[in-house]
């Protein structure tokens, strides 16, 4: 007897994006990658979309899309992301979903998310519906049809969320077994509890809600933790023997699993082509079926009921917390990359301080927008979703829902709804689910509430802040240097005045004539020598900034190095990318023909003041200037050197000492130990001409005591 089969991958990306830019900053962790989405995009989502088959002699004889013949969905986050950054990958997970309706009778592989990745059971009822629907309206967008079926975030449930998805008419969700509490039995339809360890997977149940009832698959948990963790995708005979063994001792069952869909290829190595080898295996071996949830539905409706567990507290259950949904509000003991000693009670006041602030800004929001708005203010920020997947401009949405459109008030009504979206970002569930509040993910998830702060800073109360901090003060780092959330946000937070990193970006980069820069676009710009005046707008919220830049003056002695723009000093550049105090070197060093000893001192202050790298050509300039100097006043004579071009010489190799990493110092090492030996032959001890010979070749590295 066939059995059906169907492997679902949960594919998500939390946002990277620092929310002041909309840009993702390089993170060199993700190395050779710019990013982790471009590394895992390669590893993983492109990969999966194009997977190759490999014959006994490592040949390739075939590529194929994965996306074809698994369950999955893709969070909007990531979704979005790939249609900018890999547009021909999002293109093969679009046409695998419409191949998959045609092979499936009009059911697809692809599944809704919630929005952001929020824990839905500890949102209010209000978020959860938000992050439900604006999850839905970003598949519809993508897919181009209703979503039949709906992956929750952390599989995390409590029946409130299931009567909401109710409401919007899902079919079905994916549970882990450990989530049930009880199902009825198969002969007499009495209830049962579902003991732990048990397989409940080979059919579907029935969950009846206040307004309906939906359906749940609980995956298979054997499955689930043998390609998680265990290497199940290290060999894909070794699977399908597994998946046919199953298949035997349960004739005519559903063979089913969900896991991260990142293992296959990302956390696990060449996954993809181990899951193509496998399609194989299940076409040729006439045991097994790959289908979809939709279609097993469609033919096997349900027959059984089940009941939810409660979880602690009654909050609700997930897939990777025993206790429930406690894992993202409170040190229960679940954790991940932790150390000995280690502790997660930053948790509750992590979350406690971001719920004070939500609480706040939907205070705001709905006082503000209720004032210029015609539409009650929720309608405006559920009907944002057009905004959000770019079906409508922000100007033409504004202009929609103003009692009097104008600049001013469209700027206003932007930003209240734009601080609504950080609002829900700064929940994004990484940010309780690893070992420390120091980490990428929390502070991530600050970065966002900074931004809503930010937005909303000329409307809220000036104690809200403080009063964020002081909770956020009682989230202790388990790193003691860390200190708490409060010290950790003030970290995060941005120095430079809003716009002015596009700005910069947009002076540095003028003979590319690059326009957009994230979230921002230029709208002008004019250079006048080392000044430039850029006029940037913000697309999300249409506020223009003008910026008149001042760059470093090439040659100056001064060594606090600054940047002037509208009364702003700046003296030091580490809030800026990467990227840009690169481009920003490059702008100022390209204006010196060359090198004196002034300018290669300069050079090498600029690249302390914008924490750059010093180039090696600059390395070889400086030793090429360094040993024509010394030649000239140095070698072979006992004068001393003119106190200024000793003081040049000096500066160069103490700073060339500080930066370099590898550069040839034979040269002026050579000119050095002449001068030695002159000094050793002729018996000099005292005087400016050893005094100075003396201190360059301790500075250089000439050992002189014999």
């Amino acid at each position: 007897m066939l059995n059906y089969l169907i492997l679902h991958g949960h594919f998500y990306q939390p946002p990277r994006e620092i929310p002041s830019t909309g840009l993702i900053p390089l993170q060199r962790s993700a190395s050779p990658y710019h990013d982790w989405n471009a590394r895992i995009a390669k590893e993983c989502y492109g990969a999966n979309s194009a997977s190759r088959i490999l014959d006994k002699n490592g040949l390739i004889t075939d590529i194929i899309n994965n996306y074809e013949f698994i369950s999955f969905n893709i969070g909007p986050t990531l979704i979005d992301w790939l249609q900018e950054y890999a547009p021909n990958v999002y293109e093969r997970i679009l046409e695998a979903d419409r191949k998959s309706i045609e092979e499936n009778n009009g059911h697809g592989n692809a599944l809704a998310q919630g929005f952001n990745h929020t824990i839905l059971p500890l949102d209010s009822k209000k978020d959860a519906e938000l992050e439900i629907f604006w999850g839905i309206q970003n598949f519809k967008h993508h897919f181009g049809r209703n979503p039949e079926g709906f992956w929750l975030p952390e599989a995390a449930v409590n029946m409130d969320v299931v009567d909401i998805l109710i409401e919007y008419r899902i079919k079905f969700i994916i549970l882990s077994p450990q989530q049930a509490d009880s199902i009825q039995s198969p002969e007499n339809k009495k209830w049962h509890k579902v003991k732990p360890g048990t397989d409940i997977s080979g059919k579907p149940y029935l969950l009846h809600g206040k307004k309906g009832s939906i359906t749940v698959f609980f995956y298979n948990k054997f499955l689930s933790e043998g390609i998680s963790f265990n290497h199940f995708l290290r060999n894909a005979d070794t699977l399908y023997q597994t998946l046919t063994k199953l298949a035997e001792e349960n004739p005519g069952s559903l063979i089913h699993t969900a896991s991260d869909g990142e293992i296959y290829g990302h956390h696990e190595p060449y996954g993809d082509m181990c899951l193509a080898a496998l399609s194989r295996r299940v076409e040729g071996g006439g045991k097994l079926k790959f289908t979809n949830y939709g279609y097993y539905l469609e033919e096997h409706p349900p027959v059984l009921e089940v009941r939810l567990k409660g979880g602690e507290g009654n909050k609700g259950t997930s897939w990777s917390c025993f206790h429930g949904v406690s894992r993202w509000y409170k040190d229960c003991g679940c954790t991940t990359g932790g150390k000995p000693g280690w502790n997660q009670r930053w948790r509750t006041p992590l979350r406690d301080a971001f719920n004070y602030l939500s609480r706040e800004l939907l205070k705001a929001f709905e006082t503000e927008m209720g004032k210029i708005a015609r539409i009650p203010p929720q309608k405006t920020l559920f009907g944002y979703e057009r905004v959000l997947n770019g079906t409508i401009e922000p100007e033409d949405y504004a202009r929609e829902i103003l009692i009097e459109p104008s600049d001013e008030g469209t700027v206003k009504a932007l930003s209240l709804l734009e601080g609504q979206v950080n609002r829900l970002y700064m929940f994004t569930s990484c940010g309780w689910f690893f070992a420390d509040i120091s980490g990428l993910e929390p502070l991530q998830d600050m970065r966002y509430s900074s931004e809503a702060l930010r937005l909303y800073k000329n409307i809220l109360p000036k104690h809200v802040k403080h009063s964020f901090l002081d909770i956020l003060g009682k989230a202790e780092s388990n790193v003691p240097e860390k200190k708490t959330g409060k010290e950790l946000f003030k970290s995060i937070e941005s120095k430079l005045p809003e716009g002015f990193e596009a700005a910069l970006y947009f002076c540095t980069n003028q003979d590319k004539k690059v326009g957009k820069y994230g979230i921002f676009k230029l709208e002008g710009l004019k250079n006048n020598g080392s000044v430039f005046s850029a006029t940037v707008k913000n697309t999300k919220t249409t506020e223009v900034f003008t910026f008149d830049i001042s760059l470093p003056v090439i040659g100056t002695e001064d060594p606090d190095l600054k940047i002037k723009s509208h009364g702003i000093v700046l003296k030091k550049l580490t809030d800026i990318p990467f990227e840009i105090r690169n481009a920003l070197f490059d702008c100022i060093e390209s204006r010196i023909s060359t090198y004196t000893p002034l300018e290669i001192v300069f050079v090498f202050k600029l690249c302390s003041f914008l924490a750059v790298p010093v180039p090696k050509y600059i390395n070889g300039d400086t030793i090429t200037l360094i040993s024509t100097l010394l030649k000239e006043n140095l070698e072979n004579r006992e004068a001393a050197i003119p106190d200024s071009v000793y003081a040049d010489i000096r500066e160069m190799i103490r700073l060339s000492n500080h930066y370099t990493i590898d550069f040839d110092r034979t040269i002026p090492q050579n000119i050095l130990m002449e001068n030695l030996k002159n000094i050793k032959k002729k018996g000099i001890t005292t005087g400016p001409f050893y005094r100075q010979t003396m201190e360059l070749c301790s500075i250089m590295g000439i050992y002189t005591e014999s």
